[in-house]
């Protein structure tokens, strides 16, 4: 038994319906990202002076080469060194001051981990 090849019409039909499924593909995955991108941003107030941002929780995170937070090593607000405070400008410590308002960053006294009960 003897295959004939396919003609060329329809190799070079295959090929563009390939291309079309590898580009609707490419563009449905792109969308997806960037939804799940904007999904996960956060709301931060960049504190240059120390080289950090604090998220609307009061959990202040270092900041990266690029300029975005390094989410893995956060601390609360309330757990940072004299050393990280004394280090703030003037002008963050006013910005951290109104952030922390409007955040509404509030401290439960009755825990008994916290230090203002030692």
């Amino acid at each position: 038994m003897q295959f004939d090849a396919p003609p060329k019409n329809r190799q070079i039909t295959k090929i563009k319906l390939d291309l079309h499924m590898v580009l609707a593909v490419y563009y449905k995955v792109r969308e997806m990202i960037k939804i799940k991108e904007k999904s996960m941003s956060l709301n931060i107030l960049v504190l240059e002076s120390v080289g950090s941002c604090i998220d609307t929780a009061g959990i202040v995170y270092p900041m990266n080469v690029d300029n975005t937070p390094d989410t893995n090593c956060g601390v609360d607000w309330l757990d940072t060194t004299d050393e990280w405070n004394e280090s703030l400008s003037e002008e963050d410590a006013g910005l951290l001051d109104e952030w922390l308002l409007d955040n509404n960053y509030s401290v439960n006294i009755n825990d008994p981990g916290n230090e203002m009960n030692n």
